[in-house]
């Protein structure tokens, strides 16, 4: 089940450092790119909570082997694709195995333990989500180099079957005593009102927050999702149960693990290509250097789960949501010309913190659910999650992007260069990191190519630096989320 867990995260974080080298061979746009991760984690977050649903009803084991399948084709498409909306459906397969199975994995690890010992247990499956995360960028960038990238995908093929066959033969099935039915009305209109939302955030900075479609969007995800509510209050075998789960641990459990993993996504989304664009880092040194923080949280999120057992969730939870705060606040004063080894105190901090906050958000949320309901409870609180990624890729990467479009002028004044307007958009290009759009300045002298690319590299770290200073004042709003937990549960 942990081999699940690691696997669920790994796209998020081994994808963005191989996005140079695919656009290179597919030709993809920046808004493509971010597809490439946005595809995964709408298709996980508008599944995961159903199919919490579904495994408590008719068997975790079951299900999590059914996901456990779905993923291996998901991989086998995205790994043969030949163009970019090929690539975008293989990874969204992914995502649709990854809902399948994520739920089951959490539910049949806490079903395995005592409430004395979950914080433990929880912390190891929490570990694997930061294998995931740690070993994801080095993987990618590792396999991206000495193969190529569609080896990402590949890798996970006998990875994902070995942990299919270990837990048909070793974890006992598990359902829930009430054998209710799966609420499909509920299930479709949550489905669709989360695509709405999703699709509305990834496509407002390429369509326009003011356009028809997203004005659209938008007011369909507020109709489905003020539908949905009003369904699943009425049915008697509900998607949420929102009076089972209205306790105030769950809920602050979950809005601060919808603010970490906003959190999380943006700073692994743009940081490779800061690495690879403006330090000129290979895709597998990307990686290496996002160590520090990934191997953070798989170091800490078992001895987090120790100190939850001890101390309860709210003490470990607040002092790893300051310490993101910190650390993102600290990759926010890196400058150009700084070199990759600048970043390496934030990323360290931020680490440590994600590592401390981890566990006890699932630890509280979990235990503050009947049992019977933890298979969908482990689906809400992985859709919070996948929902946070996305937003996070959605509105931070395009924030960024506007930014740094936005600061290119000045900083080409600043350095004394004059082009014309559409010279600047191919230059806006270079920010994917891409060598086709590195070559837009191989036409002019050696020493206006250095200033133009000297702007650009300004005002992609100027961009980045004040998208950061955001992110760490929304985690000071997740810190006093967290402090409205008790001390402890008994």
């Amino acid at each position: 089940m942990s081999v699940i867990s690691a696997l669920m995260w790994m796209p998020t974080s081994e994808i963005p450092v191989a996005l140079p080298d695919i656009h290179d061979e597919l030709g993809s746009s920046f808004t493509g790119l971010q597809w490439m991760v946005n595809a995964y984690t709408l298709a996980v977050a508008a599944l995961l909570v159903v199919m919490g649903q579904v495994g408590d009803l008719f068997g975790r084991r079951r299900l999590f082997i059914v996901g456990g399948f779905v993923f291996c084709a998901g991989a086998i498409v995205a790994a043969t694709a030949q163009n970019t909306a090929w690539l975008i459906t293989g990874v969204a397969i992914l995502g649709v195995g990854s809902a399948i199975a994520g739920p089951s994995s959490l539910a049949l690890i806490v079903d395995a333990f005592p409430t004395g010992r979950q914080g433990w247990a929880i912390g190891v499956w929490g570990a694997a989500s930061g294998i995931g995360s740690a070993l994801g960028p080095l993987i990618g960038g590792g396999l991206t180099n000495a193969i190529d990238w569609r080896a990402i995908f590949w890798v996970n093929v006998p990875l994902v079957l070995g942990a299919v066959a270990l837990a048909a033969y070793v974890c006992r099935e598990s359902r829930a005593e009430d054998r209710g039915g799966v609420d499909t009305p509920g299930a479709l209109t949550f489905a669709a009102g989360l695509t709405a939302l999703i699709l509305a955030l990834g496509q407002g900075g390429v369509w326009g927050w003011d356009s028809p479609a997203v004005l659209a969007l938008l007011a369909a995800a507020v109709v489905l999702c003020v539908s949905f509510v009003a369904i699943d209050l009425r049915s008697s075998s509900p998607l949420i149960p929102f009076r089972e789960f209205g306790d105030r641990s769950f809920l602050i459990s979950l809005g601060v693990l919808l603010i970490g993993n906003v959190t999380l996504a943006a700073v692994l989304f743009v940081l490779p290509l800061q690495l690879q664009n403006i330090d000129d880092r290979s895709a597998l040194a990307a990686g290496v250097l996002l160590l520090p923080l990934t191997a953070m949280i798989f170091v800490l999120s078992p001895l987090s789960g120790i100190l939850t057992d001890r101390l309860g969730p709210r003490t470990p939870m607040v002092a790893g949501i300051l310490a993101v705060a910190a650390g993102v606040f600290l990759l926010s004063t890196v400058d150009v010309g700084d070199g990759p080894g600048a970043l390496v105190p934030g990323l360290v901090v931020t680490g440590i913190g994600f590592g401390l906050q981890i566990t006890p958000e699932n630890v509280a949320a979990i235990q503050a659910v009947p049992e019977l309901r933890r298979s969908t409870a482990s689906g809400i609180l992985l859709t919070t999650g996948m929902v946070g990624a996305t937003l996070g890729v959605a509105t931070f990467a395009a924030a960024f992007g506007g930014i740094a479009r936005g600061d290119l002028p000045d900083a080409l004044s600043r350095a004394g260069v004059s082009v014309s307007a559409s010279e600047t958009e191919t230059l806006d290009q270079v920010v994917t990191g891409s060598e086709r759009s590195q070559k837009a300045v191989e036409g002019y002298s050696r020493a206006k190519a250095e200033r133009i690319e000297r702007a650009v590299d300004e005002s992609f770290v100027e961009a980045l630096g004040d998208v950061f200073k955001v992110i760490a004042g929304l985690e000071l709003v997740a810190a006093l989320l967290a402090l409205g937990l008790p001390r402890r549960r008994s």
